[in-house]
Order: C-alpha cells, then sequence, then structure tokens
C-alpha cells in the first residue's frame, strides 16, 4: 500500500506532448491548483493515449484507449493509493470512442469505491440520440460534479438530459494572458481593413466541419455583403 503525506488527486486526461487543447488545458489546471494550494496536494496526471500517441507513463501508468483491460489496470492503480481521494476527468467524446461501455464500468468501480469524480465536459452535444443520451446520463449518475464552461452548456444537461442543477458547476474556460496589441495595425498588416473575418478556436481536426464553411463562403458572397 503506497503512504503519503499529501492527500492526492488523480487528472485522467491528455497532456503534453500530444497537440491536444485538453491536454493544454489539464496542464493549465493542474498549475493553478499547485500555484493556488502550493503543495498542499499530490497531483497525479494519469496520460490517455492511443495507437498515434507517444506518451511517458504517468505514476499511476497510462490509460491505452486501444486495450479495454488498461481501465482495469487504471483502476488497480488508483485504488491501491490511498491516499487518492478525488479523480478529475476531461471528457471529449473522441477520447473515449469505441471504448464508452468500459469507461461507464470504470466510473461505477470508482464510484462504488467512494472516491469523488469530476467530470468536465468539453463538448456537450444538443441533440442526442436514445444511446447518447444515455451515456450521458450514466456519467453524471456515476460522478459527483460535473463542469462545464458555459452556461448554454449546463441548460443543454438539465433540459435535454435531466441532469440535477445541484450537480453541474459552471466555471468558464479563460485563456492564458496576452500582451495589448493595436488591433488597427494588425488588421494592416494582414491587409484585412474594413474587411469581415470569420474566425474559430482550438485546434484544426476533422470533426470541426471547417471544410463546410470554406464550401458554403463563396454561395454566400454572391447573397450578402461581404
Amino acid at each position: 500500500m503506497i503512504s503519503a503525506t499529501k492527500r492526492g488527486i488523480a487528472f485522467l486526461s491528455t497532456y503534453p506532448p500530444r497537440a491536444c487543447g485538453i491536454a493544454t488545458y489539464t496542464t493549465d489546471l493542474m498549475k493553478a491548483i499547485a500555484s493556488k494550494f502550493e503543495e498542499s496536494y499530490r497531483l497525479i496526471p494519469i496520460p490517455i493515449v492511443d495507437d498515434n500517441t507517444s506518451q511517458e507513463d504517468g505514476p499511476l501508468g497510462k490509460l491505452d484507449i486501444t486495450n479495454p483491460l488498461s481501465f482495469d489496470t487504471i483502476l488497480e492503480n488508483i485504488l491501491f493509493d490511498q491516499d487518492i481521494k478525488l479523480i478529475c476527468i476531461e471528457h471529449e467524446f473522441g477520447l473515449f470512442v469505441g471504448q464508452e461501455t468500459e469507461f461507464i464500468t470504470f466510473l461505477k468501480n470508482l464510484n462504488s469505491a467512494q472516491l469523488a469524480i469530476v467530470v468536465t465536459f468539453h463538448t456537450v452535444l444538443p441533440a442526442p440520440d436514445r444511446m447518447l443520451l444515455e451515456h450521458v446520463y450514466a456519467i453524471a449518475y456515476n460522478c459527483s460534479q460535473i463542469i462545464v464552461m458555459t452556461q448554454g452548456s449546463a441548460d443543454i444537461l438539465t433540459s435535454t438530459y435531466k441532469i440535477p442543477t445541484s450537480k453541474i458547476t459552471v466555471i468558464a474556460h479563460g485563456t492564458h494572458l496576452a500582451p495589448a496589441t493595436d488591433k488597427h495595425a494588425i488588421l494592416e498588416r494582414y491587409s484585412l481593413v474594413d474587411k469581415k473575418i470569420l474566425s474559430t478556436f482550438g485546434l484544426l481536426g476533422p470533426s470541426k466541419s471547417i471544410e463546410t464553411t470554406l464550401y458554403a463562403l463563396p454561395l454566400l458572397s454572391n447573397k450578402i455583403q461581404m
């Protein structure tokens, strides 16, 4: 049995060097907790990996999403560490694709062990089919608290997924501080003065459907004044 003087918080998520916004988010979260509470807690990363990820093991190993048995290994390692009382899980549907049942079983076992589980939903889908509805409700049922980043996401969870408001907390995503820059100078630098600008945020990927906007713009430009 592992013995430590500090209470442990485990973070199940992606981590750098993986090129992933959630990896950056989790790293910032851990740094913020360490800064706020100094050395009160032992912060334990548990990286989520797949066939395309090169990632060193965390102190409790790593969750190989391509191997269903990996959930059991991580569960055993968490329960073996008696000082861990809280599990923070960063949830994105793409992270657990193909292993949804194993993930829910993993949550149920953590919940049965009376560990506090906080799940952050990075995406909340507004029109779920029955399978997705049951999946999200199962996550909510087996965790202690859900974090979302907008009030709109919280409203969807309560109205569509029927999750109690008492289980949901809204914490805005935030961003790194950036030095103030003259906006007009930036527009001039990129020849964008008096032009309409469309923007998005986060990493580019197939699920973003950026190509849909690109295909639509020429048609729209003929109908509206850009």
